[in-house]
């Protein structure tokens, strides 16, 4: 009796109300009831169903303009852009590389993906992540002109692991983990909007995740620089990831790379330099809240100072030149 109240009640709210307008969806035409104040009483009528030559962004834009528009200018969108991951598979041949640049769909595991052959300079779309099992795979919990089913683990990091699966184990062992905090919370802010183009008509408002994947550089790492107590000619230059819950750099494929940069100057003339490189390829990464030191060796004429610059750099190929993370300024002299 149950059942059969669940399914006369949705058409019986279509029948009273009305159905206005129609919505075009990937699945055709669906009548949307004109409800006179927000609320969340839309039922989900039928289900998603991509088919296999669609990556369901067009489809998806229809009704998430806002959303397409964060994901076309993010990483994600770019995955299959660049020449160096052009180069690197081969010109999109090598499925390693495009099980995760170009994934049909993915799995609430540490498994990779299947690899998507169509489309593949769209990247990572929507279907890659939110479709699973011709369902829409989403954390809010609301109905929708499709079936939406309601994850709890999509909350987490494990939505990203199959993916990220290194970047994920280093989150793991850090203070990030233990507190909870998963990947979205900096890389998929939230904000309360209306989902869907047309959600005005009978949804409120809801906190809901950016898709522009945005990453964070300011307070990434800090940096340091001292002289030793025993001898003023040993400097010490400390670069601490404070603000990752990963290793700094990530990454193990591509070129992601910190560069660590120390100069000593007289007036204007520059009279030491030296330069760091890490990166995973190097396993010289620094794990997240752990601090990397570089030793130096400088001997200056005694009463004379000299400005001591350290500078840290984020640097990509992904990226328009180098990123400014960290820098540090101090005078050193002796006496």
């Amino acid at each position: 009796m149950l059942k059969m109240i669940q399914f006369v009640l949705p058409i019986f709210f279509l029948a009273v109300m009305g159905c206005s307008k129609k919505q075009h969806t990937p699945v055709g035409n669906i009548p949307v009831p004109d409800f006179s104040k927000p609320v969340d009483l839309l039922p989900s009528l039928i289900n998603v169903r991509y088919n296999p030559g669609s990556s369901g962004v067009e489809s998806c834009r229809t009704c998430h303009q806002e959303y397409y528009e964060e994901w076309k200018d993010s990483r994600h969108a770019k995955a299959t852009q660049s020449a160096l991951f052009k180069s690197t598979s081969d010109h999109y041949k090598l499925e390693n590389c495009m099980t995760c640049h170009s994934p049909a769909d993915m799995e609430l595991s540490i498994h990779r993906p299947k690899a998507r052959d169509w489309h593949v300079q769209e990247g990572v779309t929507c279907s890659s992540c939110h479709v699973v099992e011709n369902r829409t795979l989403g954390v809010l919990n609301s109905n929708a002109p499709h079936h939406t089913r309601f994850s709890e683990e999509f909350k987490t990091s494990m939505a990203c692991a199959s993916c990220h699966q290194p970047t994920y184990n280093q989150w793991k062992e850090s203070k990030y983990a233990k507190e909870e905090r998963h990947c979205q919370a900096c890389h998929m802010p939230s904000t309360e909007r209306f989902i869907a183009n047309y959600a005005q008509i009978g949804y409120k408002k809801k906190s809901a995740h950016s898709h522009h994947f945005p990453v964070e550089y300011a307070g990434a790492c800090e940096v340091d620089i001292t002289q030793g107590r025993m001898s003023l000619e040993q400097i010490t230059v400390a670069v601490t990831n404070v603000g990752a819950g990963h290793d700094l750099p990530t990454g193990v494929f591509g070129d992601n790379t910190l560069q660590v940069e120390f100069r000593i100057l007289d007036g204007e003339s520059e009279i030491f330099f030296r330069k760091e490189t890490l990166n995973q390829a190097a396993k010289n990464a620094i794990k997240s809240g752990e601090t990397r030191r570089f030793f130096y060796n400088f001997r200056a004429p005694q009463k004379k100072s000299y400005l001591m610059i350290a500078k840290v750099f984020f640097l990509s190929s992904i990226q328009n030149g180098p990123i400014k993370l960290a820098e540090r300024e101090q005078y050193y002299y002796r006496e």
